[in-house]
């Protein structure tokens, strides 16, 4: 699609009052504070990022709540038998400490199924199957899929204990969170917390402990100390408004919190968003729409909390002015050379794959979202796209973790400014404001509905052959290839207006109003469970997550409880799915004939 001669010059405009020594500047004062939710150092960040804000003429109010946070405390591992050895640890966000004097256990060995496949930290989550039959009860469970979903069937298993065995060979201990509950607990949800002593040790140590199961018996003894508690914690929020339609945003966010001083994960991020609000705030006649920025605090140590708590305060505003969402976690880290721009839906797929390559000449390598990163806003149906640049999986610094473009020193001591490429950090900041001023800039929104049912159609169809026969999609199916026409046509449309020169401003007014209307319609049947009003778990959820207990049907006897409960929940996801497709064939419909 191509660009107006103003918004040309807008982007640029953008891109050259980008100065890498304030990216600096800021990054110097990040690498000096530890930044862990309900500290002095976390309130100091605050404090500096308000302040450069409103220096800057930019509103920033500072937002004050109370949510539920963990900080990890000291942790000791001991081997007692068949031999004694003490061996380096970390106690894990969210689980329990042990009782006074510690717990003896029995060690057992329980395998992932992903040993040492490399890539994200994510995809090392324990799987059910791995669970099913063992007999853990009141045993220390040692895996390589110690992540929330691990730590769920452990305790399902009646496991005592669970010792994640990190999968790749970097010396240092990364601190990570075990807990499945996105943001604040809930009556409900509190069921969920983390009720087993949860701990991390090195690969080769690890190793170790397996090379002595396979000799026989071990036992061990663990003391973990956690702190678990409510707690009154801030972060800011920047807003600068539009001019043609102020009711509308793009929001910008990224953690302020962090492990240690976590200059890439994610000082980076808050110097790249005080920037943004730097060079936004003297071109805001650029803005047709306007942006807001968020330094979310609760992300590392209260499980995403505070994107979940803005979420939940402003539902109604974000349902209805939000017109996107842009996360921003670890750029500028040197080494990175390849895109990973996961956590972009269908609809923001072409604007992302556009903007990188009109920038860099590379691939986007587009991914759908999965839950993290602060994606706490599908229930109001917003639309999400990020940019991420990784290590190559060759590169020396690679490792399995979950940011720092996939550098060792995730979540360790050893993420200091040094880690920084200002370059690549530069660059990566002129890639969020382009894709800001084409957001909030371009007169209709950039977006494509078409591949929003190509998703629906792809997943459906995998279910469907899941399923065997004992759930009948087709119906769903066919009303997901009905929108694909519409809405194929309707993009048809929306890139004829676009490209005009000059569109009519009331045929933007409705092509963004309709365009809003369908995402919000569609995306919290494709991205939740949970629905508009509550969060799912922070486990890996597929798309279509309401439907993926299908797979488990064929194999649920027939004429059990447990068949007849699944296939009731089924079907009432099932009649959402076929709802939701209905609807936004008839809203597609009829915004094709306003146009």
């Amino acid at each position: 699609m191509a660009l107006a001669p103003q918004l040309e010059s807008f982007e640029q405009a953008l891109r050259d009052a980008i100065l890498p020594s304030e990216l600096q500047r800021h990054l110097e004062v990040f690498n000096s504070l530890q930044r862990l939710d309900g500290t002095e150092d976390e309130r100091r960040s605050v404090e500096y990022i308000a302040e450069e804000l409103r220096r800057h003429g930019v509103r920033c109010d500072v937002f004050e709540y109370e949510t539920f946070v963990s900080r990890p405390g000291p942790g000791r591992l001991q081997v007692i038998a068949p031999e004694q050895l003490e061996l380096p640890t970390r106690t894990r966000a969210f689980a329990p400490s042990t009782p006074p004097g510690g717990l003896e256990l029995e060690l057992v060995w329980v395998s992932s199924g992903n040993e040492g496949k490399g890539g994200m930290i994510f995809a090392h989550a324990g799987r059910e199957e791995d669970f099913k039959g063992r007999d853990l009860r009141g045993k220390a469970v040692l895996t390589t899929g110690g992540r929330p979903d691990g730590v769920m069937y452990a305790q399902q298993a009646a496991a005592a204990a669970l010792i994640d065995v990190w999968p790749s060979d970097e010396e240092v201990l990364h601190e990570m969170t075990v807990s499945s509950i996105w943001g604040t607990p809930t009556s409900d949800s509190a069921s969920r917390l983390v009720r087993i002593p949860v701990m991390t040790v090195r690969h080769r140590d690890g190793q170790r402990l397996q090379q002595m199961l396979e000799q026989g018996p071990v036992r061990i003894k663990l003391e973990a100390e956690v702190f678990t508690g409510p707690e009154r914690i801030t972060h800011p929020v920047a807003s600068i408004p539009g001019t043609t339609e102020p009711e509308r945003f793009l929001l910008v966010g990224g953690h302020i919190d962090s492990w240690y001083e976590g200059v890439t994960d994610n000082g980076t991020a808050n110097a790249v968003l005080i920037e943004l609000a730097r060079i936004l705030a003297t071109r805001r006649d650029g803005l047709r729409r306007g942006i807001r920025l968020g330094w979310w605090s609760g992300h590392s140590q209260g499980r995403y909390a505070g994107s979940a708590w803005y979420a939940d305060t402003f539902w109604e505003d974000l349902h209805r002015g939000c017109v996107g969402y842009l996360n921003i976690d670890g750029p500028g880290c040197r080494g990175a050379s390849v895109f990973d721009c996961r956590y972009t839906m269908a609809e923001c797929q072409s604007l992302v794959e556009r903007t990188v390559d009109d920038l860099t000449n590379l691939p986007a390598n587009v991914r759908r979202p999965f839950k993290a990163a602060d994606q706490s806003f599908w229930g109001q149906g917003v639309s999400s796209f990020s940019v991420y640049r990784m290590l190559p999986e060759d590169h020396p610094d690679r490792a399995v973790v979950g940011g720092c473009s996939g550098a060792w020193w995730w979540h360790s001591p050893a993420d200091l400014i040094d880690k920084v490429d200002l370059d690549l950090l530069t660059s990566d900041t002129q890639i969020y404001a382009t894709l800001a001023a084409r957001v909030c800039g371009e007169p209709i929104l950039p977006y494509e509905l078409a591949p929003i049912a190509g998703d629906f159609i792809a997943k459906l169809g995998e279910l469907q052959e899941a399923a065997k026969g004992a759930l009948d999609l087709s119906l769903a199916i066919d009303r997901a290839r009905a929108l694909e026409r519409v809405a194929s046509d309707l993009d048809a449309v929306r890139a004829r207006i676009a490209d005009s020169g000059d569109p009519p401003q009331a045929d933007c007014e409705t092509l963004n109003a309709g365009l809003l209307r369908l995402t919000r319609i569609l995306n919290p049947v494709l991205y939740t469970e949970a629905g508009e009003f509550d969060h799912d778990p922070a486990i890996q959820l597929p798309m279509l997550p309401g439907l993926r207990r299908v797979r488990s049907l064929p194999d649920c006897g027939v004429g059990t409880k447990e068949r007849l409960f699944l296939d009731t929940a089924l079907k009432r996801q099932r009649n959402r799915v076929d709802y939701a497709l209905l609807r936004a064939t008839e809203e597609a419909r009829a915004l094709l004939g306003q146009v």
